[in-house]
């Protein structure tokens, strides 16, 4: 498999703006799928983040890009506490979180064109996936 896919799927995490991105992809053979995870890992694992399958059948593998780091701080902050709590979250002002959600997205749309575009032009994983500290 391309590592084209990450890129593809996962610039706002490479960029470091998410903690992860899951997709879908194709494989031939558990053998590719294998080496395919070992090759993104070695250039990953050195900018703090991982590729894992999460799960694999017939010819398709959900594959999860991620930073360690940061899912760890994500999952025992407050606000991921109260969601995995009950998922009885209810923001105070709904109209303050939908404006920040749409910025979001058009930042990590934004981004995944950018990072595109550099693929095009020849940058790869080791160029594109940034250290976040």
């Amino acid at each position: 498999m391309s590592e084209d896919l990450i890129i593809k799927h996962c610039a706002p995490t490479l960029a470091g703006l998410k903690t992860g991105n899951i997709f879908n992809a194709s494989y031939e053979s558990e053998d590719e799928l294998d080496r395919s995870l070992a090759g993104w890992n070695r250039i990953l694992e050195r900018r703090g983040l991982k590729a894992i399958c999460l799960r694999a059948t017939a010819g398709r593998a959900l594959i999860y890009v991620y930073r360690p780091q940061l899912l760890e701080q994500d999952l025992t902050g407050t606000e991921a506490s109260e969601v995995l709590r009950g998922f009885g979250y209810v923001p105070n002002d709904p109209d303050s979180c939908i404006e920040h959600l749409a910025d979001r997205i058009a930042q990590f749309s934004k981004c995944t064109g950018v990072y595109l575009k550099h693929m095009k032009c020849g940058a790869g994983l080791e160029k594109l996936a940034v250290r976040k500290h």
